[in-house]
């Protein structure tokens, strides 16, 4: 009774004042409006997590060593930042698309909390992306990961092109994607915008000889996979050890 008493005495009271209702619907109006000028727009807004991805490419076929310099030069450039407490990088690995390969790295940069530093993080980001420019010969991307986990790797939106030629050229194809990439880049709604696709990869053509790969025995399928070991790793098998499963890799050295 006495919020329905409440709500009838406010009524009363605004409706014999029309121009204080209406400033007051102005006021709640123009609220709304500046509120959703500072509110990030979106289905899942991404939020400061205090961590940031770093993805690094460097040129197609460079060595996994060579990778991994390139990704201790980061480190170095990372703990310039006050608001940076500390970078754990991996070569061989990157992160956004789970791929893997000798010229992919992913850097993962801890922030400190949010009381004890001035720059938010998409901030630090722009600031290692400026950084990140005195490291030649490499390709670097940073971003946050996603609001909610297990819903992708970041932020943004993917998208993959499809060449409908069936021509297998892969410079044309190569062409085309830099044509769309630029023309992404000029709308100022987008930014941080790059592909993994590389049609300069090092390439080579393994002929098998079939009759004497039947005389020892061996079949296309074996020879492939023995291949694949040698120039890359397998996964043969696991274990469990305190309480925790270990996979098992077979890979040549370096």
């Amino acid at each position: 009774m006495k919020v329905t008493a409440a709500y009838v005495w406010i009524v009363s009271l605004l409706v014999t004042r029309r121009l204080l209702t209406m400033l007051v619907i102005g006021a709640f109006c123009y609220g709304i409006v500046a509120v959703n000028q500072v509110l990030p727009e979106g289905f899942i807004p991404l939020e400061d997590q205090g961590v940031i991805y770093g993805i690094i490419q460097t040129p197609p076929g460079s060595t996994l060593e060579y990778t991994n310099h390139k990704s201790h030069e980061l480190q170095k450039i990372c703990k310039k930042f006050e608001e940076i407490t500390s970078v754990t990088s991996l070569a061989g690995y990157e992160i956004l698309t789970e791929g893997r390969g000798s010229n992919a790295g992913t850097c993962l940069i801890n922030l400190k909390p949010w009381a004890e530093r001035k720059l938010t993080s998409k901030q630090i980001i722009e600031e290692l992306e400026k950084a990140g420019k005195s490291i030649g010969n490499v390709k670097l991307e940073f971003f946050e990961p996603p609001a909610v986990p297990g819903f992708g790797a970041a932020g943004g939106f993917s998208l993959c092109l499809l060449d409908k030629t069936n021509s297998g050229d892969y410079d044309e194809f190569g062409k085309v994607t830099t044509k769309f990439l630029a023309a992404l880049d000029k709308r100022k709604e987008l930014k941080g915008i790059f592909t993994f696709f590389a049609n300069n990869y090092p390439q080579y053509d393994v002929v098998i000889d079939n009759d004497v790969a039947m005389q020892k025995g061996v079949s296309i399928a074996d020879a492939m996979d023995n291949l694949s070991i040698v120039v890359g790793s397998t996964w043969e098998q696991g274990f469990i050890r305190f309480g925790q499963f270990y996979k098992v890799y077979v890979q040549s050295p370096a």
